[in-house]
């Protein structure tokens, strides 16, 4: 059975995701070993229970990238998407919200990313699906055909 005609076996799981923008760039992450080793991602992760959204990815934006994350301002929900992972993985509800760096170039520096990963500024027009983790592949490519520019 395809991925896509899978039967969902239980609730979704919320899932909140950040769009960084610094200026007219993007800042996106590069996953360490594991999962998706070496692949793009937009920041975040899941929802726990009794969390709202914007309060959740302020919290894994901080876990993954350091108490320097906590100068990022999360604004508006971009887009929702639903992904579904390989069996045996979860049905996630991908919520990608616009979130704003501050206007200091050095700020970035101050980012530690989780051990073995990076992160990457580009311009919209630079991203390319492939780089990034199958969940993440259409906001890339709407981004770069110009989908909320700056």
């Amino acid at each position: 059975m395809a991925d896509s005609e899978r039967v969902l076996q239980g609730p979704l799981l919320p899932v909140v995701a950040g769009v960084v923008w610094m200026g007219e760039q993007l800042l996106v992450q590069r996953r360490g070993p594991g999962y998706g080793a070496d692949m793009l991602e937009f920041a975040g992760g899941k929802i726990e229970a009794g969390e709202q959204p914007r309060g959740a990815l302020a919290r894994e934006l901080c876990e993954e990238w350091g108490q320097a994350a906590e100068r990022l301002v999360i604004g508006r929900i971009l887009e929702v998407t639903r992904h579904v992972y390989p069996e045996p993985g979860p049905d996630v509800l991908l919520l990608f919200f616009e979130v704003d760096a501050p206007a200091d170039d050095e700020w970035w520096r101050g980012l530690c990313p989780a051990e073995g990963a990076s992160l990457v500024r580009l311009r919209p027009e630079a991203l390319r699906e492939g780089d990034f983790l199958a969940a993440d592949r259409a906001v890339a490519a709407a981004l770069r055909e110009g989908a909320w520019r700056r």
